[in-house]
């Protein structure tokens, strides 16, 4: 995957270890590993939070795109931290290590000018796409640029006007060349034009994060000439008032939705495409009582990570028709090739198989081991009897990650007998209460509302009213003593994939300079639009998988319920069809039609990912249309 071969041009990796090579050498250091390009545990304590961190995940990113975007390279002084790559006549990326296992990358691109009208005169496909969508274009002129630069490490890329275009395709060659990575993109008054819809909908399955600022920050935020204070550890004068005028803008009138919408993206179906009608659908034989005990059964004196045999109660789609994936055998480079670590999957299944498994186990507060999913890691479970919640907080000390598990729905009739459907702004109120320094931009999400249930159910673990019982933050704090994490990771099945949405917005306040990832399988809807849009810019994206007709993800089936993100639908066409995990939701059905057999994450979906080895790329979306936006 990648560039050929015989492409000329030196890697950025290749420039980068060499920079640092030379800057160690010039300190008098002796050797040099790859462990000095990310530091060592003690030199990754990230001390205190500045007041900066008040503002929210979004001004907190923000204000580090600026940081690194608007300085230049003879003003850095950072030492091995911090790399300035030129390529070209006079140009440069910076590249700056930012804390454990993680790379800013911002591009300043003299070359390409600041003409953000006719920079997409011409287009070219992109190389390192071929083997996902090979239609994918973007101008010509940035993907000649990018191709000096080739690979790229751990990363968040950011850049303005034109050379915003080269951290688009910098986001997504990182996301392809490193699968386990999650990689936000954030760009300044950079204009789309040029790129095609396949390549918007390679970068919205592909990003994890990302911010599309129509403003220029030079021409509209107070910078100071030099920016590496923009987060340093108080909040002067400068940094407040760039920290005001970046809030000026970002609560502007429909710039944080414009913000977190991808323009040029095709409908998540393709045109024409109908409902999944009943007639298409091949029913198991056999009742579903006996089909279920089938399956049990099949689990019987297997050790964990065994295949169970539970496929034949689940419903077969005859005809796949549209929504299928390429032909087999297509031209060369149609296809992502098969890998034994494949994009988003690889990213997604240890925190699916945590969420999945790790409630199967004898958990409680006193427990010694972890459940196998786990790994070890130690682990506390936060439990509130009245809602019935339940949560697992793990932390990984190595990565400085916080993963928070959060556990399933028991019985289908606990869906049915949830009379709270009925949605809430309430977490907007929670947010508001607990980070007043956010709430004037909270608001640009304008309203919010949430399924109350899940809602109630998720306050509940944050309680503080009981100093006797563990909550989210302090079972944390007891596992890591109270350290700032880096990474977060959130995931959950079904109701527990409800509360991994609500959790990973809270998190994205409580600790607004960490990396979220969230896992969702068997999830229903949340919230309406409002919160989406809320959602997408404080922790990115969810990777929501549903297993072929499983029929909570159709539920609330109630009007103003939206999903966070667009599914990944795995399903297979006829009874022996390989399965697919394909890139797109699944068609709109009859509730009718769905089953609860398939809300089965142990039994089908945990065993199909785990031996998947590629995501499949819908047929239609290689010569799909934009769709037309309201």
């Amino acid at each position: 995957m990648g560039y050929s071969s015989t492409s000329k041009p030196c890697c950025l990796l290749s420039k980068i270890l060499w920079a640092v090579l030379i800057l160690q050498l010039a300190a008098g250091v002796k050797s040099f590993s790859l462990g000095d390009l990310f530091g060592s545990d003690e030199d990754q304590q990230t001390g205190n939070v500045t007041s900066v961190d008040e503002y929210g995940s979004f001004m907190v990113k923000t204000m580090q795109a600026l940081r690194y975007l608007e300085i230049a390279p003879e003003q850095a002084g950072l030492g091995s931290n911090e790399i300035s790559v030129p390529y070209g006549n006079s140009s440069y990326a910076l590249v700056r290590r930012d804390g454990l296992n993680s790379l800013y990358v911002a591009f300043q691109d003299n070359e390409l000018g600041n003409d953000t009208e006719n920079w997409a005169t011409n287009t070219q496909q992109v190389p390192f796409l071929h083997d996902f969508v090979y239609t994918a274009e973007a101008p010509a002129a940035v993907v000649s640029t990018f191709s000096q630069l080739k690979r790229i490490l751990w990363v968040t890329c950011t850049g303005k006007g034109p050379s915003g275009g080269l951290a688009v395709l910098c986001g997504l060659a990182a996301a392809l060349h490193f699968p386990r990575t999650s990689v936000d993109v954030i760009t300044f008054a950079t204009p789309w034009q040029g790129f095609n819809p396949q390549l918007a909908w390679s970068f919205d399955r592909l990003i994890s994060l990302y911010y599309f600022w129509p403003f220029d920050p030079a021409q509209t935020l107070a910078l100071p000439a030099n920016t590496t204070g923009l987060l340093g550890g108080e909040l002067n004068r400068e940094v407040k008032q760039v920290a005001n005028g970046l809030k000026e803008q970002i609560t502007a009138e429909e710039v944080l939705k414009s913000a977190v919408t991808i323009p040029n993206l095709p409908a998540s179906l393709p045109e024409g495409a109908t409902e999944l009608e009943e007639s298409n659908v091949q029913f198991p034989e056999g009742d579903y009582d006996t089909l279920v005990q089938a399956c049990y059964d099949s689990f019987a004196n297997q050790t964990y990570g065994g295949t169970p045999t539970c496929f034949a109660g689940s419903p077969k789609i005859n005809n796949l028709t549209s929504w299928a994936p390429a032909p087999s055998l297509p031209p060369p480079g149609q296809l992502p090739p098969e890998s034994s670590c494949p994009p988003i999957i690889c990213r997604t299944l240890p925190y699916l198989d945590m969420s999945c498994t790790a409630f199967m186990f004898d958990n409680n507060a006193t427990s010694t081991m972890a459940p196998p999913s786990l790994g070890g890691l130690p682990f506390l479970e936060v439990q509130d009897q009245t809602t019935s919640g339940d949560a697992i907080v793990a932390w990984n000390d190595t990565s400085k990650e916080a993963i928070f598990l959060f556990k399933f729905t028991e019985e289908s009739r606990d869906w049915a007998a949830n009379t709270l459907a009925y949605k809430t702004d309430n977490f907007r109120y929670l947010l508001d209460e607990d980070f007043p320094a956010a709430a004037e931009i909270t608001a640009a999400s304008e309203d919010p509302q949430v399924h109350a249930g899940f809602f109630f159910q998720f306050q509940s673990l944050l309680d503080e009213g009981d100093e006797t019982k563990l909550n989210l933050t302090t079972a944390l704090n007891q596992l890591n003593g109270g350290q700032t994490p880096l990474f977060i990771a959130v995931s959950g099945f079904s109701l527990g994939g409800a509360l991994s949405e609500l959790a990973a917005v809270w998190a994205s306040y409580k600790w607004p300079r960490a990396h979220i990832l969230v896992a969702t399988q068997g999830a229903p809807k949340v919230g309406n639009e409002d919160f989406v849009t809320l959602y997408k810019a404080t922790a990115g994206v969810a990777w929501r998988f549903q297993f072929n007709l499983d029929e909570v993800p159709a539920i609330p089936p109630l009007a103003g319920y939206r999903t966070t993100r667009e599914p990944i639908w795995i399903t297979r066409e006829g009874t022996d069809g390989p399965f697919y995990v394909l890139l797109e939701p699944r068609p709109e059905m009859d509730l009718g039609i769905t089953t609860w057999y398939d809300h089965w994450c142990e039994a089908l979906y945990i065993p199909v990912l785990r031996d998947a080895l590629a995501v499949a790329v819908p047929n239609w979306v290689y010569a799909a249309p934009a769709a037309e936006r309201d």
